[in-house]
């Protein structure tokens, strides 16, 4: 899914769909597409067979990479990129779904099942597996989705909003796919070669604190929004640490990223020193 690695850039979010705050998850970098678009919660359903035709269609692989709020509409955003991630998917869904989709991002668990807790459990206990979900179609500015159900040698359509299947797919870790209309409805993102050079040496993925991001972050610097599994910074850095110098050499001005290149390029081994959870930790990792 990661390879080669191209940034979702927050700030590109931001100044394109006007989007200023980002909810609990730490991970930056639609049932709605522009603003006025939502996740279908109209009488209209899908026909199961309708729904086998679209399964058979192109598809592509998507990853969630995290919520975002717009500051706007006061909605959540759920953003998905596809697997080179120089194309993301903004969808607006509703307060309850975003925060069933934040636990499971996180990995917590609820003291007492919620809704989608709940339709695993039942699905389970029916002999039933959630085999993927896909987001097939944009509709009067609606964006549709399907969860495909085995049970046994049967396997079952069921029609959805996006924002269900995906907080039941990341429940049970089922794969998301994209059709390709929604692919060529997705917003194709630049990124930088100081990015795609940090992430193919260190392992990580990140994003300058612009200052429409500083009052959130309370800091500036760089936020790491996601980190490479098996590379040098796994398992020492993690999502949502806040770079604040690497080798004595300050990253919280526009440079940064450009600093952080530069150490990364030519040392054996870096030193951040970085904010988690608002307390200061130094981290030494080799880059051999």
């Amino acid at each position: 899914m990661k390879k080669p690695r191209f940034k979702l850039t927050v700030a590109l979010v931001f100044y394109t769909f006007s989007i200023s705050a980002i909810i609990r998850s730490p991970c930056i970098s639609a049932e709605k597409f522009s603003y006025v678009s939502a996740e279908k919660t109209s009488d209209e359903k899908q026909d199961e067979r309708d729904i086998e035709k679209e399964e058979g269609g192109e598809e592509y692989e998507a990853k969630i990479e995290g919520l975002i709020l717009d500051r706007f509409s006061r909605t959540p955003v759920v953003i998905l990129s596809t697997q080179n991630r120089n194309r993301f998917v903004p969808i607006w869904i509703g307060f309850a779904e975003a925060m069933s989709i934040d636990i499971a991002l996180r990995g917590e668990k609820p003291p007492r099942p919620l809704t989608h807790d709940l339709t695993k459990s039942v699905i389970e206990k029916l002999g039933g597996k959630i085999e993927k979900i896909k987001i097939t179609k944009i509709k009067n500015n609606t964006y549709y989705a399907f969860i495909k159900l085995k049970q046994g040698n049967k396997s079952i359509y069921i029609d959805s909003r996006p924002s269900d299947a995906i907080a039941l797919a990341l429940r049970v870790g089922s794969k998301i796919f994209i059709s390709k209309e929604i692919l060529e409805a997705s917003i194709k993102v630049p990124g930088s070669e100081a990015e795609k050079d940090i992430w193919s040496k260190a392992g990580l993925s990140v994003q300058l604190i612009t200052p429409e991001l500083e009052e959130f972050f309370k800091s500036k610097g760089i936020v790491i929004s996601d980190v490479r599994k098996g590379s040098p910074s796994d398992g020492k850095l993690k999502r949502g640490d806040i770079i604040v110098s690497v080798n004595g050499k300050s990253t919280q001005n526009e440079n940064g990223i450009e600093i952080l290149q530069e150490e990364i390029s030519k040392a054996k081994s870096v030193e951040f020193e970085i904010l988690r959870e608002g307390k200061k930790q130094n981290i030494k990792i080799s880059l051999e």
